[in-house]
């Protein structure tokens, strides 16, 4: 995991220092920020499960920490989309917006635990709420 790591901030780094030339480089740029998001919210999940006893972590327990995860990275994407100029991280944004949404409902609503999937609805809702607002606070 920190090889990807490495080789993402690498390469974000390379792609974020060099002038934007044309379609090829926004493709590749997108790849390594989708990369990165990808990776970074997979360590923070990890993160998260890993600090909780799991004799008393539920699979509605899991949805729920990965939707916020989503939603708090969503929300920093929008702040560093406008404040770095970098179109091609408010798509990544938008993308996780959809993939969070998703989850909640092809994976919250199949458990059963109605407060939990309220929840997780309420952080989605809010965050599409607050991201044209994260987008007008990095500029």
């Amino acid at each position: 995991m920190w090889t990807t790591v490495c080789a993402v901030v690498a390469v974000a780094t390379a792609l974020f220092l060099s002038p934007r030339q044309g379609w090829r480089d926004k493709w590749l740029g997108i790849a390594a920020y989708l990369l990165a998001v990808a990776t970074l919210a997979a360590m923070l999940l990890f993160a998260v499960l890993a600090l909780t006893p799991l004799a008393t972590l539920g699979q509605h327990h899991v949805d729920l920490a990965r939707t916020l995860i989503l939603c708090a990275i969503a929300l920093l994407l929008a702040y560093l989309s406008s404040h770095w100029k970098r179109r091609e991280l408010l798509w990544i944004d938008y993308l996780l917006l959809v993939v969070a949404a998703g989850g909640v409902l092809l994976s919250d609503s199949l458990h059963g635990h109605l407060a939990f999937s309220a929840a997780a609805i309420a952080l989605v809702a809010v965050t599409f709420i607050l991201l044209p607002r994260m987008m007008k606070l990095g500029m």
